[in-house]
């Protein structure tokens, strides 16, 4: 849309006689604001590569975000485990996979 077009779509921007200044200085502050923008994402990716996580926490435990556990415990919550077994059942249950193992299916009478 063009300033003109911009202007007349409503009645409140009548009040403003500055209407085209004001237009072009926020479309040249926010080119500025984006050009900021593209150089701070350039500096983190920098950052991120020269400074890798490592793979252990401060605390000696496997980062959150990448471990096995994560997506083992969105399995056991899509599985609704957390409602149909207490803590204590869960961990006798969990196999040499680690993965909380139950029958499913029942053969027999």
């Amino acid at each position: 849309m063009s300033v003109k077009e911009i202007s007349v779509s409503k009645p409140e921007y009548d009040q403003y006689p500055l209407f085209k200044k004001y237009f072009k200085d926020l479309k040249e502050r926010v080119e500025v604001e984006k050009k900021c923008v593209n150089k701070d994402d350039k500096n983190a990716k920098m950052f991120y590569v020269l400074n890798p996580r490592s793979e252990l926490n401060k605390r000696g435990y496997p980062h959150w975000d990448t471990s096995k556990a994560r997506e083992l415990l969105k399995k056991d919550v899509e599985n609704k485990l957390h409602k149909k077994m207490t803590m204590k059942e869960m961990q006798q249950k969990i196999g040499s996979s680690g993965v909380v193992e139950i029958q499913t299916s029942y053969h027999g009478s």
